[in-house]
This record gives C-alpha cells, structure tokens and sequence, in this order.
C-alpha cells in the first residue's frame, strides 16, 4: 500500500493511514524504506507500530516513581516529584489524555515537566487544566530511533491529583530500567520546591534540591513532601504529618 500510494496510484483511507510508518502525515519512500528493513532485518528490532498504554502497561513498562498506583484504567499520580519514563524506539508524537483534580484552589498552575533524551537542563513545562486533559502532547515530532521520555508532575497532593488514562505513541517500546539507586526524600515545602522558580511562587518539583541530588547520584527518588506541611507537631499542629 505504501509503494502504491507514494507512486501515486492512490489507495483507500485505510491503506494511506497503514502506510505512514513514521507518523508524519504522508505515505512517501522514508515509510517504504523502514519497511523494506524490517523485512531485511535492518532494523527488526526498532518495528513501527501504533500502541495505546493504559495504566497497567505505564506501571509495568515505564519503571513508574512516587508510589503510583492503578485507579480504576487510570494511573493514579500523587506525591509531588511522582514520574515515568516512556522508553523504545519511538517517531512522530507521544500524546496522553489525562485528568485532574484540584485539591487546594490557591491559584497555583498545575502540570507536568518532560525530559526527551535525558535533557535536564531544559524540560518542557506543559501546563493543564483542572478537569479533562485529552490530546496532551508531551512530545513531537520525534524522529524515528530510540528515545527515552521522563514525565514529572510539578505539584504535591496537596494541591491536584492527577489520573492518567492512556498514553499514546507510534514505535516499539523498551521496559525502562530502574536506576541504580534509589533515594526517598522527606521534608517540607523546601523539599517540594515550593517558590524555587525565579519570579513564581508555585511548586515546581522539578526545580528542587531533591531532584538535583537524586540526578547526581543517577538515583530514583521518592519525595514525601507537603508545602505548608511538617513531621512533627508545631504552632500549625493540624497540618502535621505525624500529628
């Protein structure tokens, strides 16, 4: 079908849609020569093809960090600095539809960082809405080959929940390995990130001390951490984890 069409001899909906092996919107001879691999065992391992991740799929492929747990379909993300890691050999766009909760109306914004291709000096900060978020592209454009994509939520529980109800990619995906070690972070809002941004005062885990140090030592991190909240009771005794 992907012959046909690209030497302009038409072809159905169906036989253009199957024929785009690279998810970039046409049929052409890039789409005939990643098949023409494949059946030559080129590049067998790194087969196209469209997958659909629910939460099961996410917990067992995406070495899932934080405590995340199956809600329902959903993947249930809480704990500020909670992340996956979509790995394989991925092209085109990675899109997700997901939910949120508001926990505490402060008027902090809400969402996500992603890292492509372990890039921590500049993640993409991608804000969402209260409510249902479908279509959310966390990555474009991709060009075909292995890829590694880190999804971190920006907030603590204590201001959102989120719901993650399918991931959606084009490629052949990898387990993601564990890191080496593994480090859990207890602590407050200075832990959390909170107001670590120059100029903002929102929570942004992905900026604090925790997660600089669990890259140092090429570690997955934990982080129980509450703005506003403490381990102990003090003056703010109704706010106190061990209280």
């Amino acid at each position: 079908a992907a012959k046909e069409y690209a030497f302009g001899n038409g072809g159905n909906e169906y036989e253009i849609r199957g024929g785009d092996l690279n998810t970039d919107g046409r049929t052409d001879f890039d789409d005939i020569g990643i098949f023409r691999g494949v059946i030559m065992s080129d590049n067998s391992d790194k087969y196209v093809t469209q997958h659909t991740f629910n939460a099961a799929s996410i917990i067992e492929y995406c070495n899932p960090v934080g405590r995340l747990t199956e809600s329902g379909n959903s993947m249930f993300m809480e704990a500020s600095a909670s992340n996956f890691t979509l790995s394989g050999y991925i092209s085109g766009d990675i899109v997700a539809d997901l939910s949120l909760t508001e926990t505490e109306n402060d008027g902090t914004s809400h969402g996500v960082y992603v890292e492509i291709d372990g890039n921590t000096s500049s993640p993409t900060r991608i804000d969402l809405k209260v409510g249902d978020n479908n279509g959310v592209v966390l990555a474009s454009g991709l060009s075909y080959g292995y890829h590694t994509v880190k999804v971190s939520k920006q907030h603590d529980g204590r201001h959102d929940y989120m719901y993650w109800n399918a991931l959606r990619f084009t490629g052949k995906p990898v387990r993601t390995s564990a890191k080496k070690h593994r480090i859990e972070f207890l602590g407050d809002s200075i832990t959390a990130g909170f107001g670590v941004e120059s100029g903002n005062t929102n929570t942004y885990s992905y900026y604090s001390y925790a997660n600089f140090t669990a890259d140092k030592f090429d570690a997955d991190y934990y982080s129980v951490a509450n703005g506003g909240w403490c381990f102990s009771p003090t003056l703010n005794a109704g706010h106190c984890i061990a209280s």
